[in-house]
């Protein structure tokens, strides 16, 4: 199968994300009999992509237009990559938040979202460019100070430029 698709085309990652979402809707109903609790996790779920977004929101100073164009090349731009919500750190700090506000069911549920959401991303992203698992470390990214280049090349024969990344995807 070519998992490229999945990790270049928005429409097919999202896509991936959602029926995602629907099993973990299914399995917190069935858990929990709870709509609201299930509807929670299916939101969270597709809401974690939302820090790329908010990424290019920040750098295009809200310019939705120039965001529609761009389509996801923010980090070939900024040369920075921050993803604060794609990070192993976060399940743990949500599990810990549950224990301590004894919401457990809830936090319980955003954290599998979460990782689930990771494993995802990790296994298409695995598959089609060779990243590695650490590379969802909020931690991680803050040592290599969150530098694109870096992070994409990590675990790859061939180190790429700047330049020949945007030219491998097309977008300069």
């Amino acid at each position: 199968m070519n998992w490229e698709k999945f990790a270049t085309n928005i429409f097919w990652h999202e896509t991936l994300h959602f029926f995602c979402a629907v099993i973990l809707f299914i399995l917190f109903f069935v858990l929990y009999n709870d709509y609201y609790l299930s509807l929670v996790t299916f939101v969270f779920s597709l809401a974690i992509d939302s820090d790329h977004y908010l990424e290019s929101l920040i750098f295009y100073k809200f310019n939705l237009i120039k965001i529609i164009k761009d389509k996801r090349n923010c980090w070939l731009k900024t040369g920075k990559m921050t993803i604060l919500l794609h990070s192993w750190e976060l399940i743990f700090i949500l599990t810990v938040l549950g224990k301590y506000f004894n919401l457990v069911p809830l936090f319980l549920s955003l954290s599998f979202a979460l990782f689930f959401h990771l494993f995802l991303d990790i296994f298409v992203y695995s598959l089609s460019c060779n990243m590695p698992i650490y590379n969802y470390s909020f931690f991680y990214r803050l040592w290599l100070k969150f530098d694109f280049v870096t992070l994409y090349n990590n675990g790859k024969k061939k180190q790429l430029t700047k330049e020949e990344i945007a030219e491998k995807y097309g977008k300069k």
